[in-house]
């Protein structure tokens, strides 16, 4: 009987140790990078489809803007309506769920994002663009309410009406998406 169970515990180490000898090992240098793109959810109370969210999403993860300040600052500009034209009284216009302004129309053509500025009303497109422009403000102040003050004017403003707006429906977005 024991050396039945030695022989049988001899099988058994050399099946592991031979399945063990097969299995590779993998250095940490090896393993797939994480999906920079891991955790998005689909929200019903975001009035957009699933495929702007996700894009938002993706954008916002590219150009390191927090979801539900880009969020604040498309329901402030247009209410999420990709059509929303909005014509200033200095003269410019502003397009697209972004309203990104024409001061920028020229890069965004330059830039092959657009062809012409009626493309702002594509939800997609006015998405991207907008999120290339509000970038460049949160690049230079973070994701804050000088950021977006900086983006509704154009220039290096701390805070207005807008802006206090914008902080506002940040709050309530953060209760949603985080």
């Amino acid at each position: 009987m024991k050396k039945l169970l030695i022989t049988m515990l001899l099988v058994v180490l050399f099946a592991f140790n031979s399945f063990a000898e097969t299995v590779p090992i993998v250095e940490v240098d090896e393993l797939p990078p994480m999906d920079k793109y891991a955790g998005f959810v689909f929200h019903e109370e975001i009035p957009l489809d699933y495929g702007l969210q996700e894009l938002l999403w993706h954008e916002c993860i590219d150009y390191g803007v927090d979801y539900a300040f880009a969020l604040a600052v498309i329901q402030k500009e247009s209410e999420f309506t990709p059509k929303a034209t909005n014509h200033n009284s200095n003269g410019s216009t502003d397009k697209g769920i972004f309203q990104t302004n024409s001061c920028w129309w020229e890069q965004l053509i330059k830039k092959g994002m657009i062809t012409c500025s009626d493309d702002l009303y594509d939800a997609e497109t006015g998405i991207k663009c907008g999120m290339w422009e509000l970038s460049k403000y949160v690049v230079k102040y973070g994701n804050t309410e000088r950021a977006y003050a900086a983006y509704n004017t154009g220039r290096d403003v701390k805070s207005n009406k807008n802006s206090r707006k914008v902080v506002e429906y940040w709050e309530q977005w953060k209760g949603v998406v985080e």
